[in-house]
């Protein structure tokens, strides 16, 4: 049986599609779980085989082997989200994938105040009133911020592998892959951290003007609830 291994180095097939790169992915992901599990390697041998056959056919039956072996690839990427621990593609983001999911922080709607609340007014709201709602409503835009900056710190170590599997799935599909908005998100949330232009540097400034405000008003709201707490100890000693 052909050496899978060796394989992911050769020259890149020029298959229907361009589903080379991926196939290659493929190979190479498949060749490293088949140590452990058997179906792996058998399917990364598998695929290297097609891919060599589809290379060194001629005339008609390489266009039929082509044809194949881009089908097999594509099939199988069908299933990837699927797949066993270990082989995943995109394994490495599963846990951020989940987490984006239930706190979707690009979403601009505060997570905890509703289009429903009304505009603050004078003749309706006192001003403590007032204060406290607009803390309510700086915390809210503050978490956010945080979530996002824990998000693109919690994908580096995955992002560079998952970037590779979205490039090859765009060249081997007419559709953008589904996590392509997702990575994209996380990619650009990592590039304001590392290495923003100027535009993202103002930014930062203003996340950071914003996060500082957010301690202070933590520190405030702290304060608060520790008098609070005094006070009910106070009261039951007078009991």
């Amino acid at each position: 049986m052909t050496d899978s291994t060796s394989y992911d180095a050769a020259v890149p097939l020029t298959l229907p599609t361009d589903v080379s790169a991926l196939g290659r992915l493929i190979v190479r992901q498949l060749g490293r779980a088949g140590i452990h599990n058997t179906l792996a390697g058998w399917m990364s041998h598998y695929i290297a085989e097609l891919m060599q056959a589809a290379e060194a056919a001629e005339g008609d039956e390489r266009s039929v082997k082509m044809a194949l072996c881009s089908q097999v690839i594509l099939d199988l990427w069908a299933k990837a989200d699927v797949l066993p621990d270990g082989i995943r593609p995109f394994q490495g983001v599963e846990p951020i994938l989940r987490t984006l999911e239930s706190l979707d922080p690009d979403d601009d709607t505060p997570a905890y105040l509703r289009p429903a609340r009304r505009p603050y007014k004078a003749a309706e709201e006192g001003d403590e009133s007032r204060q406290w709602l607009e803390c309510a409503e700086g915390l809210d835009y503050s978490a956010r911020i945080l979530i996002r900056y824990c998000l693109a710190r919690a994908s580096e170590g995955a992002l560079d592998t998952t970037k590779e599997w979205v490039a090859a799935a765009k060249l081997a599909t007419e559709d953008d892959p589904p996590l392509l908005p997702v990575i994209t998100f996380l990619s650009d949330e990592t590039k304001i951290i590392e290495d923003p232009s100027a535009e993202q540097k103002q930014n930062l400034e203003d996340r950071l003007r914003r996060l500082e405000a957010f301690s202070l008003m933590a520190t405030t709201i702290s304060a608060s609830i520790r008098a609070e707490l005094e006070e009910i100890d106070v009261g039951k000693d007078r009991q």
